[in-house]
């Protein structure tokens, strides 16, 4: 998925290059964003309360939709065809980070049920060993 998002990424900024320097710019902020800090590595309480982060992308996909409202002919249809190439690309983002959030859960449901679980056998065996030893 990783690999997806990144050739999603070089693509989007390919198509930025035909259109306007401003959509260039914008693109290429959510780009090198992504790239020097990615929001999908969060600290583990972040991934488990499923908080919601300020993605570069999304903020993108906000600003190419009220740009391409000022395009017209083809310059239209490469901004919708960047639109909806970063619309996968939040997508993606948002998927894995849901990922994350339920593998974390996951992580703490199996530290928390292995121990309990061993401790609740040793219970019931000293439980049947005390029953035992009574009658």
């Amino acid at each position: 998925m990783m690999q997806k998002i990144a050739d999603l990424d070089r693509e989007c900024r390919r198509m930025a290059l035909d259109l306007s320097d401003e959509v260039n710019a914008i693109v290429m902020k959510a780009s090198r964003a992504g790239l020097r800090e990615p929001r999908i590595r969060t600290s583990f309480r972040r991934r488990l309360a499923g908080e919601k982060v300020r993605c570069p992308t999304r903020d993108a996909c906000v600003a190419l939709t009220r740009i391409g409202a000022k395009f017209t002919g083809e310059q239209a249809r490469l901004n919708q065809q960047l639109l909806t190439a970063m619309t996968q690309k939040n997508v993606m983002l948002d998927q894995l980070r849901r990922d994350r959030r339920y593998r974390a859960i996951l992580e703490i449901w199996l530290v928390a049920h292995v121990p309990l679980s061993f401790a609740l056998l040793v219970a019931l065996a000293l439980l049947v060993a005390l029953i035992a030893h009574v009658v």
